[in-house]
């Protein structure tokens, strides 16, 4: 089948390194394909694309496939666009942030009616931040397909300056709350804990970088980095930090799961059905508590023992939920559910 992938952007996100993953399965399952990125074409991931032998078009015809599946919210307008001339698979990884995407750009709410099939990666997405724009739309064309993470095989781990590792990855942005994770390593005050934030700096507190300035030995930012630099600071850390306001499926969290690396991280209401319990798993804090942020950072540095089993029972939890063997059939059933319907 020929099937192109379109996506916001070639940047390595989260989002649009679940979009490779994809192509990967794609590719391997005989399927022809092509990438386009509907913005910043010339990101990190271009090559990538490249380097397997994936056309990247600049411009196409939709008629020219059988198939386009579109990521992320933002590529609802080309949705909108193309949806009556080729089946579509609409991806959406947005949560809260979607929606207020839709109120600035109304066209985005109207590609809710044309795409072939909807595809969120949680039931919680799908009834309580999405419930009005699918009130039209029939129940069978929507699907509920948890997104597969598959870590490095091959990485390095950095070499740290610091007795303890506090690691933040993912692009940093206002929604992340970078800032939260900055303050609550600084209210720690130990001059043996490192803090290195490991992604695209995309719009921060003016603090945060102030804090690098002021304390190089403690606090880092490393901007982006190839994935498998970024899974190595987060197998190589003590803590992963995660501090997000809005969140659909965090992956860093999954993959310091599998890393084996011990988790605090904001308590989000997604995070239940993804299998993440307080105290059992990870450590959570109410959104904007910095004060609990630092309690749980502190107490994962400190209690050794308690960190490991935390860490151990979230690996057993990721596993089977977010297994590529089981999100590589999910996947190829979508594929040919959409095509055929």
């Amino acid at each position: 089948m020929r099937i192109m992938l379109v996506g916001p952007a070639f940047d390595i996100a989260g989002a649009s390194l679940n979009l490779l993953r994809i192509a990967d399965i794609l590719a391997e399952a005989g399927h022809t394909l092509s990438v386009a990125a509907m913005e910043r074409t010339q990101g990190s991931l271009r090559q990538a694309y490249l380097d397997r032998g994936i056309p990247v078009l600049d411009v196409f015809s939709a008629r020219d496939f059988d198939l386009v599946l579109c990521n992320m919210i933002m590529t609802g307008t080309f949705v909108e666009r193309i949806a009556r001339r080729v089946p579509v698979i609409w991806w959406i990884r947005e949560c809260r942030i979607g929606t207020a995407l839709i109120a600035q750009q109304p066209v985005l709410g109207e590609a809710f009616g044309h795409a072939r099939r909807i595809v969120f990666q949680s039931r919680y997405i799908r009834d309580q931040i999405y419930s009005r724009q699918l009130r039209q739309v029939p129940a069978d064309r929507v699907r509920i397909v948890p997104q597969g993470i598959l870590v490095p095989q091959s990485f390095t781990r950095p070499v740290r300056s610091s007795r303890s590792l506090v690691v933040s990855a993912g692009t940093l942005t206002r929604r992340k709350r970078p800032r939260d994770v900055f303050d609550a390593v600084a209210a720690l005050d130990r001059d043996d804990t490192q803090l290195v934030a490991v992604g695209k700096i995309q719009s921060v507190h003016a603090s945060v970088p102030a804090m690098v300035e002021r304390s190089p030995r403690r606090f880092r930012l490393t901007g982006e980095l190839p994935r498998e630099d970024c899974y190595g600071w987060i197998a190589e850390a003590d803590v992963v930090a995660h501090a997000a306001a809005d969140e659909s499926q965090p992956n860093v969290l999954i993959e310091a799961a599998l890393a084996g690396t011990p988790i605090a991280a904001s308590h989000l209401p997604v995070l239940e059905e993804c299998g993440w319990v307080d105290g059992e798993n990870c450590l959570l804090h109410e959104v904007g508590d910095v004060k609990a942020l630092a309690t749980n950072i502190a107490r994962l540095l400190d209690d050794r023992e308690f960190a490991r089993q935390l860490a151990v029972r979230a690996g057993e939890t990721v596993c089977p939920r977010f297994a590529m063997p089981l999100f590589r059939q999910r996947l190829l059933d979508l594929i040919e559910d959409a095509a055929g319907s």
